[in-house]
């Protein structure tokens, strides 16, 4: 592997959307939600991890499994050393 990726243990709010009936005060909150994952991104609004880290025939990265958090969601975030 020529780049140790960065590692990262997120926890965030993210939306609830529902479109069926429901009784006021079953879906009004944001879901806690977890995620562990190699950082492929990270701006001053939003960082991406994905699930998957690996290379191609050119021996260039790929990812997979990706997802893009926004920073204002952000509760806590800590980095995972490996050795």
């Amino acid at each position: 592997m020529s780049k140790q990726p960065e590692i990262i243990y997120i926890e965030w709010q993210d939306v609830v959307a529902s479109n069926g009936w429901e009784k006021i005060g079953e879906a009004d909150h944001p879901q806690d939600c977890v995620a562990i994952g190699i950082v492929t991104k990270e701006t001053e609004e939003f960082i991406t991890i994905a699930g998957v880290w690996g290379f191609d025939r050119d021996d260039k990265i790929e990812t997979n499994s990706r997802i893009s958090i926004p920073k204002g969601w952000i509760v806590s975030r800590k980095i995972i050393k490996v050795s």
